[in-house]
């Protein structure tokens, strides 16, 4: 996952349910260390088109010594107001950027496949990157 840290395992909870629900990403990884650093978590809309943006939380100022960590990434409910239904319909990417300042050192993507239910409810899929 970069030359920073090394993704061990990707926890996403819930997973495949509907797209307006909490969800809490979890990464266990080890880290040669990096201080003063944020995680920031947005989620890209029709990520194979036209692109849309969407800014969900930032976590930290964090430090992580050298050594192995966990981090929760409690995510609220993605706010799609104003993002044309078929944006969403297809698949986008929740981009979870360790940075330092405004630097990027490390972004891990978790490819999210947007569906709809039999009661037209919209669902999501989030993908780990580690499968």
């Amino acid at each position: 996952m970069g030359e920073v840290i090394d993704l061990q395992s990707c926890l996403i909870e819930p997973n495949n349910c509907t797209f307006d629900v909490p969800v809490v990403i979890t990464f266990q990884f080890d880290s040669k260390g990096v201080s003063d650093v944020t995680w920031e978590v947005q989620y890209e809309a029709d990520y194979t088109n036209k692109r849309h943006v969407i800014q969900l939380c930032s976590v930290g100022p964090c430090d992580y010594s050298a050594g192995n960590h966990t981090v929760d990434l409690k995510i609220p409910a993605v706010n799609t107001e104003g993002v044309k239904e078929r944006r969403l319909l297809s698949m986008g990417i929740l981009k979870c950027v360790l940075c330092s300042g405004k630097e990027e050192i490390v972004s891990v993507n978790l490819v999210t496949q947007v569906t709809r239910d039999g009661d037209g409810n919209l669902v999501r899929m989030m993908m780990s990157p580690l499968e």
